[in-house]
């Protein structure tokens, strides 16, 4: 009986220690709307914020990652701008750039001519870095819009 009530607790003490865990190095959005702002535990970053506009027939992808000089010292982007074609998705354009933390907030945007009657989304990875050694990755895609 005295090693079976052992057991249990042992048990039960790892899995209120492990349960809880949260790694700051993998993320994942997937179809956040433009007012929102994630909040995740990561090293890097604070919050990033993705948002996918349409103005004057070209498409916006925007990113905004919230971070600072004690936290990161560069930010990595990666976009892949898509268009849903013949029931898939398409890469259209891709935008590769880093940034240098300066402030609060890095962001990135682009802008790239579409065609109208197809949706249209953006994937991608947003890393940031501290003396040349990544903390977070995270993955994004936009909500998908309508042109």
């Amino acid at each position: 009986m005295f090693k079976r009530t052992v057991t249990i607790i042992f048990f039960v003490g790892i899995m209120i220690t492990t349960c809880g865990t949260t790694y700051a190095t993998n993320g994942s959005l997937s179809d956040p709307t433009s007012q929102e702002a994630y909040t995740m535990r990561f090293a890097g970053m604070t919050k990033c914020s993705v948002y996918l506009t349409i103005q004057s027939g070209q498409a916006v992808p925007q990113i905004v990652v919230d971070t600072n000089t004690n936290k990161a010292d560069k930010v990595s982007f990666s976009v892949n701008l898509q268009q849903y074609k013949n029931g898939t998705w398409v890469t259209i354009k891709t935008w590769s750039q880093t940034k240098t933390v300066q402030g609060s907030d890095v962001a990135f945007v682009e802008y790239y001519k579409i065609t109208k009657k197809y949706k249209y989304r953006y994937t991608g990875t947003v890393e940031t870095y501290k003396s040349g050694a990544v903390l977070d990755t995270l993955s994004i895609t936009s909500k998908a819009k309508t042109y």
